[in-house]
């Protein structure tokens, strides 16, 4: 293989990673669309082969044309999947899952979605160490921003002066610096 045609080979790559992403950051917002590769090539077709970004995509979906080109779930669809991911959740016999199920049909969606989102939470944590949890459990300050990408290990260990790494730990809190340097 020649170096043109790996180049071509990792540009193929990347732009499929960056469509995949756009891809399911869409879906995530749309809920009412099957994430199914009959619409991916429908997106892909509505397109001309160009790539694929969020916000095309967003814009895209205003339009009826393509908005009705694509498969939609219904609300019975979308609460048979939650229903279905609730049960997997909770586990438990089938008398317990019998006595879950039957409360479904007295909550709406939203309601079943915030049941799920609570379920998948308490799964989460169930795996969290205690100095995690601590963490979990510990309100962020207000004000306080996410740690940047080049705040590493490596640059916190290696590079940064004592008065940068004050200023970090100023800015961004104890909790954040001392995570960063257990995980890596």
């Amino acid at each position: 293989m020649t170096l043109q045609q790996q180049q071509e080979k990792l540009a193929a790559e990347l732009r499929a990673a960056r469509e995949a992403r756009a891809w399911y950051k869409f879906l995530e917002s749309h809920r009412e669309v099957f994430p199914c590769e009959a619409n991916l090539d429908m997106a892909r077709r509505y397109f001309n082969g160009d790539e694929l970004s969020l916000e095309d995509l967003e814009l895209a979906y205003t339009n009826p044309a393509f908005r009705n080109s694509l498969a939609l779930r219904t609300e019975s669809d979308e609460r048979f999947e939650i229903c279905k991911q609730i049960l997997a959740l909770i586990g438990g016999s089938e008398s317990a899952k019998k006595v879950v199920s039957d409360k479904f049909r007295f909550k709406s969606t939203e309601e079943l979605r915030n049941d799920l989102a609570e379920l998948q939470e308490k799964k989460k944590l169930a795996g969290l160490s205690k100095d995690e949890l601590k963490a979990a459990a510990t309100p962020a300050r207000p004000g306080r921003q996410q740690l940047p990408d080049t705040v590493t290990k490596a640059w916190i260990t290696h590079m940064a002066t004592p008065a940068e790494l004050k200023d970090v730990i100023h800015r961004f809190g104890i909790v954040a610096v001392n995570e960063v340097l257990r995980n890596g």
